[in-house]
């Protein structure tokens, strides 16, 4: 029987994974409260590794190959063979009107996601949508559920894709300075925009090199990462660029599509 995670309604103990085990001391099953906020804390370390990796690809491929700022992480719990968080990913090549991330969004991914759900084998994201993905053990395959959906950009809350990857000036236009641009890819910084199935919801800054790492947390769940700052979700930021104040609207209408087919 598939478990459920929500902490409102779920009930027994999950098994939790040996290396936490070891490294933390907690016990080798775990209570429902502990399993959704262990959930929610291994959620941001999955987003913010992906965003790195997504910065070191974009920052790689900008002259040859340009791919899209924007990439949709579709999040899947499991409790076998122990309680994990698994991921997949869908990218694009870099459209213009794709840049705007609420174009993104609806286009690229909740447009898809329709034509899977009124076919007759239905909506799975992870198979169907997703250019990469975690390499699931079996019994993870068989019991993993959705867990939400993310937003993981290079347009950050410092500076849009578009300004940190611009070549730089020209000696003889006698400009230097551009606010923003980058000279490696470890200097990018990016956001993430997550939507979790229980309507929490968090945004993930995350600093470059140039800003030592830093990483500030925006949620709306209880949350307890060590060597990170958790903020209140009032005030959060967006980041630079066009079409973020609508974004929360696409990916809240691309949810309801994804929980209604599981539902099927």
């Amino acid at each position: 029987m598939r478990a459920d995670y929500d902490e409102a309604t779920t009930s027994g103990v999950y098994p939790a994974r040996q290396e936490d085990v070891e490294a933390s001391g907690m016990s080798a099953r775990v209570d429902e409260g502990t399993a959704a906020l262990w959930l929610r804390e291994n959620t941001v370390v999955r987003l913010r590794n992906a965003n790195v990796r997504q910065a070191y690809y974009a920052w790689q491929q900008r002259n040859s190959h340009p791919v899209c700022p924007h990439a949709m992480i579709f999040l899947y719990s499991a409790t076998e063979p122990h309680l994990d968080v698994y991921a997949g990913t869908r990218q694009t090549h870099d459209i213009a009107t794709l840049r705007d991330p609420r174009y993104f969004v609806y286009q690229a991914v909740t447009e898809p996601a329709r034509h899977w759900a009124s076919t007759p084998q239905g909506l799975d994201p992870f198979t169907q949508l997703c250019d990469q993905t975690d390499d699931l053990p079996a019994d993870a395959q068989r019991d993993r559920r959705f867990y939400g959906i993310a937003l993981s950009t290079l347009d950050s809350i410092s500076a849009p894709w578009a300004q940190q990857q611009a070549k730089k000036p020209s000696r003889l236009s006698g400009k230097y300075d551009l606010p923003g641009r980058r000279e490696r890819p470890e200097e990018v910084s990016g956001t993430v925009l997550a939507y979790l199935r229980d309507g929490n919801v968090m945004v993930i800054d995350r600093r470059g090199s140039t800003e030592f790492n830093e990483i500030q947390i925006y949620t709306s769940a209880h949350l307890v990462t060590p060597h990170q700052q958790v903020n209140d979700w009032n005030g959060f930021p967006l980041p630079r660029g066009t079409g973020w104040s609508g974004v929360w609207d696409r990916m809240a209408e691309l949810q309801t599509l994804l929980l209604e087919q599981e539902a099927r």
